[in-house]
């Protein structure tokens, strides 16, 4: 069995560490492309050691390579030459992709936020007991207008969680060649996004999102990497999978 780790371009050299399971890793030519392999009698297992590992020599093969898509953890072919079938039926959209991330790398931006802070009223809360107009209606009424409160109460909180991460994004988004963002609006967690930046623009990115971050009450910023493009592999062509 072949595991894969990436596809990119410009290293000559297998990387200092070692690949899942310990197995050495070899570097296969393939056309224009470059793949990371390596070679076990049957499918490695998917534990948290082997995700590290195969991780480790993405990171390791990155700081090496002109570009670097890293492959999902669990690629896995047969053999070489159903590994090479898949790379020939994708090689024009994996060179395209290596074009998309050279030079580039992937930066994580994840802010966090008190909702209390940050003026969102609270999506769960006590309920009226009626409506202010004298009417009547028991339980049933009372049951309707608690629901009627709490959603709107979730509403104003999923829409103000919204402004404040479009907010945040929207001012990084144009310092990179592309991104992914997801709002989450949890208690903790407003928004998680990763960053495709050139080399030279980490420091920049980083900068101005500790800006904005800062000047927004009750948010709270982690940025990471900077990192092998793990959120951008696909572009330009899916990368090959097992």
């Amino acid at each position: 069995m072949i595991d894969v780790y990436a596809v990119a371009a410009g290293p000559r050299r297998p990387p200092g560490v070692a690949g899942v399971e310990g197995a050495p890793v070899e570097l296969l030519d393939h056309r224009a492309l470059v793949v990371a392999v390596s070679r076990h009698a049957a499918a490695p297992p998917s534990t948290r050691a082997a995700a590290l590992a195969h991780a480790a020599v993405c990171d390791e093969l990155h700081a090496r390579s002109e570009a670097l898509l890293p492959v999902r953890f669990g690629a896995v072919y047969a053999d070489e030459p159903a590994l090479r079938a898949a790379l020939d039926e994708r090689h024009d959209a994996l060179a395209a992709g290596l074009d998309r991330v050279r030079g580039r790398v992937e930066v994580g931006v994840r802010v966090g936020w008190d909702p209390a802070v940050a003026g969102v009223p609270a999506p769960d809360g006590p309920a009226p007991a009626g409506d202010g107009a004298g009417g009547g209606g028991g339980v049933g009424r009372t049951y309707l207008l608690a629901r009627v409160v709490e959603e709107r109460r979730r509403r104003a909180h999923r829409a103000r969680a919204e402004r404040l991460a479009a907010g945040v994004h929207g001012a990084l988004a144009p310092l990179a060649a592309d991104s992914r963002h997801t709002v989450l609006a949890t208690d903790g967690l407003l928004l998680s996004a990763a960053y495709l930046v050139e080399q030279t623009g980490v420091a920049r990115i980083v900068a101005r999102a500790r800006a904005v971050v800062g000047e927004r009450a009750g948010l709270a910023l982690l940025c990471t990497g900077p990192w092998p493009p793990y959120h951008f592999a696909g572009v330009g062509g899916e990368v090959p999978g097992g």
